[in-house]
Formats: structure tokens, C-alpha cells, sequence
């Protein structure tokens, strides 16, 4: 299938109504044999800042004036069979200058009949909460959608948007009646080695304490004679424990509670609009850090 059913404007995090049914039931939409459904995307940029660092943020780059190829992607989703499917995305650092894991998520789907309705139900397996979102106002795949790892970035990130890689979860989800979106899992720590292994470093490692819990609910509806006015609203967030230094019998504790809305308009001819929004109230207990 081409880029632009799923994705509006054929390039980019937002997708359109069929896209994301197509990531609801598991990626295994398409009839017959086809290509390797392989994306590739290439990132790169220019980067100077009025004050520069005192060090460079990065080796074999200067603290100013910066001429970079950021990342080198490779995307697969493709179903593997009936009701199992893959997303998946490798990444190239032109920075770091290696390959590592990017958002992996694997999914178990099927259509069935819930308390007499139409619905769908579904088993998310991946490594970076909110990767499975259907909606682009969650972290994985919110506005800023790309930056430069050559200048400084944001002093300050909720929690849930900054386990991508080091984690790995399960989660189970239905939408009944292409209405209702409920769904909860929780997510653990990899190991140093692990994470060796998909070519990230241990100084990326947050060290989850035990299981951290996972939830996401919404509601979503269509206006308009096609259906071109697309509504949602939801919440969801995430309780986290840390344990920064092993030393430390300490955790950090961490509660992040999120609300959100979208809007898509997706006329018959081309364009669309998008307006997304997002509140992400973020709960600290630092025991470990100031103890």
C-alpha cells in the first residue's frame, strides 16, 4: 500500500483513519503477496546557537556550526501472520556513528464481539511507552517531532517520554465499537548487556525498580458526511520507580498523568488539517537522588 493511505500527507508521525486502523489490528492489514515493506527516512541538519556549549555535545563535531546527517532509519511493518504483525524502525546515529534499536512494536489482534458489540482486542508488545499510541499527542511520537542531538536540548522531560529503548512492556488493549480505547500494561529495565547488544550504551540505562504500570484510555468519534471531521480525547500515564545508583537502596519515584485531545479534518481532495494537545502533569519523590 502506498505511504499516503496511512500516513497524512504520506510522510510523518499523524496518521489517517486507515492508518490507524491498520496499527489497531496488529499491522496485518493487505491481501496477497507484495514487496518487503521496507521506509527509509534520512535526517540531517545545520545547527549553530548564538551561545555554543563549552565542549562539543558530540565527538568529531565542534561546539558551532554543525553540518550533520542525524539519523539513517529503516522502517518495517508488516503482518507475520493472520493476527500477528510488526513494527519496527533501526536507526543510524550520524553522531554516535552506529546502529542501535529504535521503536519495535509487536502486536497480537483480533476483531471479535464484546458484551454484544463490534470490537477489537490486542496484546502490544514493545520497547518505548507510548510507541503503540494510535494518536501522535502521546510522547513517542509528539511535537518537537525531530531535533539536533549538536545543541542543547530541553532542560526537562516527564519520565514517559524518556524510556525509549531501556524499557520493554506488554500491554493489552481493545476498542469497542470504534469508540472506546482502554488499555494497561506495565514495562521493566533492560540490562546493561542487553542493551550492549541492540547498540545502546549502559550510561543510557535509567535502572526501572521492578514493574512499572502502563495505562491508556480514550474516546474518539467522526463528523461530517465522510466522516472528515475526526475527533478524540483520552488520558493516560505511568508510575515509575528508578534506582539511579546501585549503592543506593533508595528509588526514585515518578507518577505521570496525562490528558489529550485531537482534532484531523481529511477532506476528499488534498490537505488536512491537524490540531493536537497534551497536558502532562508529572508527581517526583526523589528519595534516591537526595538521600
Amino acid at each position: 500500500m502506498p505511504c499516503s493511505q496511512c500516513h497524512t500527507m504520506s510522510f510523518g508521525v499523524a496518521l489517517t483513519p486507515y492508518g490507524r486502523q491498520f496499527k489497531l489490528n496488529g499491522y496485518t492489514f493487505g491481501e496477497g503477496e507484495h514487496p518487503m515493506p521496507l521506509a527509509f527516512m534520512v535526517q540531517g541538519g545545520y545547527s549553530r546557537v548564538d551561545t555554543p556549549p563549552p565542549d562539543a555535545l558530540a565527538a568529531h563535531f565542534s561546539t558551532n556550526n554543525n553540518l550533520s546527517v542525524d539519523q539513517v532509519s529503516v522502517f518495517l511493518a508488516t503482518r507475520l501472520t493472520e493476527h500477528i504483525g510488526i513494527f519496527s524502525q533501526s536507526t543510524y546515529s550520524g553522531e554516535d556513528r552506529h546502529f542501535s534499536w529504535d521503536n519495535t512494536d509487536i502486536r497480537y489482534a483480533r476483531p471479535l464481539k464484546l458484551f454484544g458489540t463490534d470490537a477489537v482486542v490486542g496484546i502490544s508488545v514493545n520497547n518505548n511507552p507510548t510507541v503503540q499510541d494510535l494518536w501522535h499527542s502521546s510522547p513517542a511520537w509528539a511535537y518537537p517531532y525531530i531535533g539536533s542531538p549538536l545543541v542543547p536540548g530541553i532542560s526537562a522531560a516527564p519520565v514517559i517520554g524518556g524510556l525509549g529503548g531501556v524499557a520493554v512492556g506488554a500491554t493489552a488493549y481493545t476498542m469497542i465499537h470504534d469508540h472506546v480505547y482502554l488499555e494497561a500494561g506495565a514495562y521493566r529495565g533492560l540490562s546493561d548487556r542487553w542493551l550492549g547488544n541492540v547498540g545502546l550504551y549502559p550510561d543510557n540505562n535509567v535502572h526501572i525498580n521492578g514493574a512499572a504500570p502502563y495505562w491508556r484510555a480514550a474516546y474518539q468519534f467522526t463528523r461530517g458526511e465522510h466522516g472528515e471531521h475526526y475527533f478524540s480525547v483520552g488520558t493516560f500515564g505511568m508510575d515509575v520507580k528508578m534506582q539511579p545508583d546501585a549503592a543506593v537502596p533508595d528509588t526514585d519515584h515518578y507518577t505521570d498523568v496525562a490528558f489529550d485531545a485531537t482534532y484531523q479534518y481529511t477532506p476528499e481532495g488534498p490537505g488536512a488539517i491537524l490540531v493536537n494537545a497534551s497536558l502532562i502533569h508529572e508527581k517526583q519523590q526523589l528519595n534516591a537522588t537526595f538521600n
